[in-house]
């Protein structure tokens, strides 16, 4: 038997962890759309549209992507996926945020 296919459950429970540890106690999340077989990814990609309301009672939409990797053993073994998205997460958590917010002066 091979690895567990990941379901709408487990990409939901990802997002209210994360929501969770934002203190974001009221939400509603909806899984909006997700890539295909074949469509060339390292991974799979889910789309999802969160409403969340935050603290000071404001209302707004949060757009997320949440890549993970295939539950196939096969796909794990001829691509490198691990190092693909520490890469990855390298560049969104380091790389993005210095072009996107450049020191004052700059």
């Amino acid at each position: 038997m091979g690895p567990k296919s990941v379901t709408k459950a487990d990409v939901t429970s990802w997002i209210e962890r994360a929501l969770e540890r934002k203190n974001f106690k009221n939400y509603e999340i909806s899984l909006t759309g997700k890539t295909e077989k074949g469509d060339g990814y390292f991974g799979d990609i889910v789309f999802a549209t969160v409403a969340v309301t935050t603290r000071d009672n404001i209302k707004k939409n949060i757009n997320l992507v949440i890549k993970h990797g295939k539950p196939s053993d096969h796909a794990r073994k001829i691509a490198p996926v691990r190092v693909a998205f520490e890469t990855e997460i390298h560049f969104y958590k380091n790389v993005l945020p210095a072009f996107c917010d450049p020191p004052e002066g700059a």
